[in-house]
């Protein structure tokens, strides 16, 4: 498929740098009126997965997966989850282990390719819940489940299962990984997620300890130290580059089988070139590539003639239309 040649997202002009739309929606934006039902399903390895369900009595729903250290409350879920939800549509947020208030219990966390839970969530939606029709849309490190999750399933993905959407996607974890040490400016960004992370290894590691270098994960400076210290060993890997070149979702981009729209900002401070399938986007049929210009990182805003988010609108208008 094409690149999408003609983007509808044009901001106002003061809006149009890649900080202020990272920067603002995170500080400053609220989302009233969600009414969340939580769920808690357990796992097969005896830890448990919370998610969070706004009903508007569809039998169509919207799978939402947060971002690195967000959750079913990070603003960017619950404006999805208001978006749809107005259009008819009920909207199913889980959180990843760990980012649902309450420390999961096995000894890893999340990662990039986090698709067994997804699996979990995705069959207690059509098994438990009966939703007929599914929609997946992920932002941030969770774009890159959502996107992992399609190409892993290719043709085998469950016939409930009709498209999908990602925003501001880290879908090749190298690249953001190297940006994020080696850029003035990304560093910082990286370093206000590092310190909830080395906390909640300190939490797990007072619970049920953990087999870690733990002096080695408080001075990991950036996220190839942390993924060498804690995420490649908790999930099996041989190192951080094997934990990449294993769950970067734009490996897989070629088996995805379902309309798969992945939207990207230009001057996103999280993303490299490599997080811009644009050779994979143009030799399948499934996978759409829109390029803005602005938008930051799960930005996408504007401000007229009141504060929005093109990304929610952008979201519905595609699944509706092709799926």
């Amino acid at each position: 498929m094409p690149l999408v040649q003609n983007t509808t997202y044009n901001p106002l002009k003061i809006l149009r740098n890649g900080h202020v739309q990272t920067l603002y929606p995170y500080f400053f934006r609220k989302v009233d009126g969600i009414d969340f039902k939580r769920y808690r399903l357990d796992t097969h390895d005896l830890d448990f997965v919370d998610v969070d369900v706004s009903s508007v009595n569809s039998d169509t729903v919207v799978i939402l997966t947060h971002g690195l250290e967000g959750s079913s409350h990070s603003p960017y879920i619950k404006g999805m989850t208001k978006e749809f939800n107005s259009m008819g549509i009920d909207a199913l947020a889980w959180n990843q282990r760990s980012c649902s208030g309450q420390m999961n219990k096995a000894k890893h966390f999340y990662h990039a390719a986090s698709i067994e839970d997804m699996e979990h969530v995705i069959q207690f939606a059509i098994n438990k819940l009966k939703y007929k029709k599914i929609y997946l849309v992920g932002y941030s490190l969770g774009g890159n489940v959502v996107g992992y999750y399609l190409g892993a399933n290719g043709a085998q993905i469950h016939s409930e299962i009709h498209g999908g959407v990602i925003f501001s996607s880290t879908i090749h974890l190298e690249s953001t990984a190297r940006l994020m040490r080696d850029n003035i400016f990304s560093k910082a960004y990286a370093e206000s997620f590092l310190t909830t992370m080395r906390d909640k290894v300190v939490k797990k590691h007072e619970l049920i300890g953990l087999d870690l270098n733990m002096p080695a994960i408080m001075q990991a400076k950036n996220f190839i130290d942390f993924d060498e210290q804690v995420t490649a060993p908790l999930n099996g890997f041989s190192s951080a580059w094997d934990y990449y070149q294993y769950a970067s979702a734009v490996n897989h981009l070629d088996n995805v089988r379902v309309p798969f729209l992945i939207v990207q900002s230009k001057d996103d401070p999280f993303l490299d070139r490599g997080s811009y399938p644009i050779r994979q986007a143009h030799r399948s049929r499934y996978v759409h590539l829109e390029i803005t210009e602005t938008g930051g990182h799960c930005g996408f805003m504007d401000y007229r003639p009141k504060l929005q988010f093109w990304s929610e609108k952008r979201a519905v208008d595609f699944l509706t239309s092709v799926a």
